[in-house]
């Protein structure tokens, strides 16, 4: 079973010697989107039986499978960025 990123941490070394890192707890956050998306719910519903009157063949209600899926992919995503004079290391965990 797939699940969302729990941790993002961010760090960023310059090469003045200077380091600074963060970490942001995103269990925190997801609360809040499952909150939202419940009062969200009924007006997705109610475009999805506009489109599938309309004869859409895909109604807005599959986005909300897909985005968990992608949402839920993106743990263990790593990202270094360089340049001349400081990295950024973006990590979700």
């Amino acid at each position: 079973m797939m699940f969302p990123p729990l941790w993002l941490r961010i760090k960023i070394r310059q090469s003045a010697g200077r380091n600074f890192g963060l970490w942001l707890p995103l269990f925190l956050i997801w609360p809040l989107v499952l909150v939202l998306a419940i009062i969200l719910l009924p007006f997705i519903l109610l475009i999805s039986i506009f489109q599938l009157m309309a004869h859409n063949r895909r109604p807005l209600i599959l986005i909300l499978p897909r985005f968990f899926a992608v949402v839920c992919a993106l743990r263990g995503l790593k990202v270094d960025i360089e340049s001349s004079n400081e990295t950024v290391y973006v990590v979700l965990k």
